[in-house]
């Protein structure tokens, strides 16, 4: 396994030709940014020592500064801040590819670098091909065991360095936050973008070790790599046009009059039709329709509208239930200095009146800890009333480590209150407690790297017996190779196998 040190060390051994885009930083332009990035991380980051006391944190600061010393390259520098924030286990604590200024992102994005495979990993390190836009013969379902030379349980663990999950574990979450998929295929993912810089390819191809569908033995294919344009133009062709942000919602009904309830995302604003009525429409359904059980499918969601986890849940509970999931709300500063609002995007006009104002004494009390609890702004939401069209019947839900946030945390409601069965696999998230909520987007002086820092964390009142994990489901399930060469929903399956082995159980 390359440690995430050596793999830093690797840049310096790559040839200067292939990074000629990247612009040179100097030491004085380094140290500029590093101040403002620790002076924004101390004074306003919630979580910072959640994982790292204040001594350890220091001394990793102290580390970070040491390396800077030298000229650096602007994509080497990159690299440092990411796995200096992802070391902080925050899951919202990150250098956002898609809030970079638009020629940072074009200096990292624009190049012919790209895989020309859509992918899954699975085992931690296998790359399971599940569309392929290039001119070789490798299906879905396709393993691949090496990339130039280098194979996947070595770079995949080094790329691993560079993301940023809540808690301590996040092995599941890793591999699906690099995962390349058809759902955000006009964006670059993080594969896309740190794959070339640690790993850039030879004369602009990958030479591939493979396992193909049905065989056993190994065998090499090279490939050219692609621009994004192109990847996604030749994914298309051949497999139909992208899913829009309104595909990701569906309602349908399976075999038995099972209802299907797919929320491939939480992200309600991109919809072009309204969610609430979408789902009191699909629920009235199910209800006309008489259906004994309900899967809802939240696999690939991640953050989003977090008023979408009362609103769900509000159709499945029988009776009133809390407004909120039972952590309190912490941050670190009721006031932000002026110096840090100069270089920060707030989009929350609240955030941004009391971050320059002072958040009044009334909402927060001194926990003593560097934290400061949050006590409400006003709201006297005690219980939520459940919907008449509220669904009696069985439900599973279906999971998977790409839940984060708000989809983490409507998994966690419903098995906290034991409304489904769980399948599938490990939400990402943190059942211990996670920092979001609301941001700060933070840029750079110099390099024009934008990161983010959530505003709140979000605790347990007691955490000594709560495990460093995502929400763990009821049943395990995931979809194999050979699902995917088939073309077959493994966990979906499962579930229907689970309600047809519960139609036969004597009554």
């Amino acid at each position: 396994m390359i440690k995430p040190a050596l793999a830093t060390i690797l840049l310096l051994l790559f040839s200067s030709a292939a990074y000629s885009q990247f612009r040179t930083l100097q030491p004085v332009e380094l140290k500029q940014d590093f101040i403002l990035m620790k002076k924004a991380l101390t004074e306003l980051h919630p979580g910072l020592y959640r994982y790292s006391p204040p001594e350890g944190m220091a001394r990793r600061f102290d580390e970070f500064e040491a390396k800077l010393s030298e000229p650096m390259r602007e994509d080497r520098f990159l690299i440092l801040i990411s796995q200096f924030l992802a070391e902080i286990r925050c899951g919202h604590t990150y250098v956002n590819p898609l809030n970079q200024k638009k020629d940072v992102f074009e200096r990292f994005t624009n190049g012919r670098t790209y895989f020309p495979f859509y992918f899954r990993i699975q085992s931690y390190w296998e790359l399971v091909v599940t569309e392929n836009a290039s001119g070789e013969d490798i299906p879905p379902g396709s393993r691949i065991f090496s990339i130039n030379g280098i194979e996947t349980e070595k770079f995949v663990p080094t790329l691993f360095s560079v993301v940023s999950v809540d808690g301590r574990g996040g092995g599941f979450e890793r591999e699906a936050a690099l995962e390349v998929k058809r759902n955000n295929d006009s964006v670059p993912s993080l594969f896309d973008i740190y794959f070339p810089l640690f790993f850039p390819a030879k004369d602009g191809t990958f030479t591939l070790e493979v396992i193909t569908p049905g065989s056993i033995e190994r065998r090499s294919f090279t490939v050219h790599a692609m621009t994004l344009e192109e990847r996604t133009a030749e994914m298309e062709k051949r497999y139909g046009e992208s899913p829009s942000y309104d595909d990701g919602w569906k309602y349908s009904r399976l075999k038995d009059g099972i209802g299907y309830l797919k929320l491939d995302h939480f992200i309600t604003w991109k919809l072009s039709f309204d969610h609430r009525k979408f789902l009191a429409d699909s629920f009235r359904r199910l209800k006309s329709e008489g259906a004994k059980n309900l899967v809802i499918d939240i696999r690939e969601a991640e953050g989003g509208d977090s008023s979408l986890v009362n609103e769900v849940l509000r159709y499945l509970h029988r009776e009133p239930f809390p407004c909120d999931s039972g952590f309190k709300s912490y941050f670190r500063s009721a006031k932000a200095d002026p110096l840090l609002l100069d270089y920060a995007d707030i989009y929350d006009e609240e955030l941004k009146s009391a971050l320059t104002n002072g958040v009044p004494k009334k909402f927060y009390k001194d926990t003593r800890t560097g934290l400061l609890e949050f006590l409400g702004a006003g709201t006297d939401c005690k219980r939520i009333e459940p919907y008449s069209d509220r669904f009696d019947g069985k439900v599973y839900l279906l999971v998977g480590p790409a839940n984060a946030s708000a989809a983490f945390t409507l998994a966690k409601r419903i098995k906290d209150a034991g409304l489904a069965t769980l399948v599938g696999r490990r939400t990402g998230g943190n059942v211990a407690g996670f920092s979001g909520g609301t941001y700060i987007f933070f840029r750079l002086p110099n390099s024009g790297f934008e990161f983010d820092i959530p505003f709140f964390a979000y605790l347990p009142e007691d955490d000594k017996m709560i495990p460093d994990r995502g929400v763990h489901p009821d049943v395990v399930a995931d979809v194999s190779a050979e699902d995917i060469a088939d073309r077959r929903d493994g966990v979906l399956e499962r579930v229907l196998s689970l309600i047809d082995h519960e139609k036969r159980r004597p009554k």
